[in-house]
């Protein structure tokens, strides 16, 4: 990951412009179309970004080894993550597993879909149905009472709850007459 990648004055907030992979230690064109992408900083995020510009902002990379030659996946899984997970008494797990995590966390406290979906670099919310579905909160009681709320009405026990409100206006479909047309092929009853 590059400094020119971490756009801080973008209008919709600090990003990280998603544009490459560095793949047995060549950079190339990341996995899919939809991969390429940008994607959002969260606070903490921000934060930990900006401390590490003491370290490295007069390289090109944001993250270096001690030595301050460019971090690869290997010298970060064995030198970086294992160590860190030992330090916090966790049993060994890949890196990859993050990625995981961070949709479980996502969706788990209630964050759009479509949101983690574009934050992963999905191609489709069917990886994120396939996977993850488990960890889409139910926030109601699946008895439309999400629905009842949208428009305004109440609903308990499954049934509607009468509030003080304007009455609906019945509109009428067809004029009030009686005659009725069946088909224009067909002949008007009465």
């Amino acid at each position: 990951m590059l400094w020119s990648d971490y756009k801080t004055e973008m209008l919709t907030g600090t990003k990280l412009h998603i544009n490459k992979a560095y793949v047995y230690g060549v950079d190339g064109p990341p996995k899919t179309k939809k991969s390429k992408r940008y994607i959002d900083c969260l606070g903490f995020v921000v934060d930990a970004l900006e401390d590490q510009r003491k370290f490295s902002e007069k390289h090109r990379h944001i993250f270096l080894t001690k030595t301050g030659t460019r971090m690869n996946p290997d010298h970060f899984r064995d030198v970086v993550w294992k160590k860190a997970l030992e330090k916090a008494g966790l049993k060994y797990r890949p890196p990859m597993q993050t990625r995981h995590t961070f949709a479980t966390m996502m969706l788990s406290s209630g964050e759009d879909i479509g949101w983690v979906q574009m934050m992963m670099g999905h191609s489709s919310l069917q990886m994120i149905f396939t996977r993850y579905y488990a960890w889409i909160p139910t926030k109601t009681r699946n008895d439309g009472s999400a629905f009842m709320a949208s428009v305004g009405q109440k609903q308990e026990n499954g049934k509607e709850v009468v509030e003080d409100r304007t009455p609906a206006t019945v509109i009428p479909l067809f004029p009030k007459n009686d005659t009725i047309t069946t088909h224009p092929n067909k002949k008007e009853l009465q």
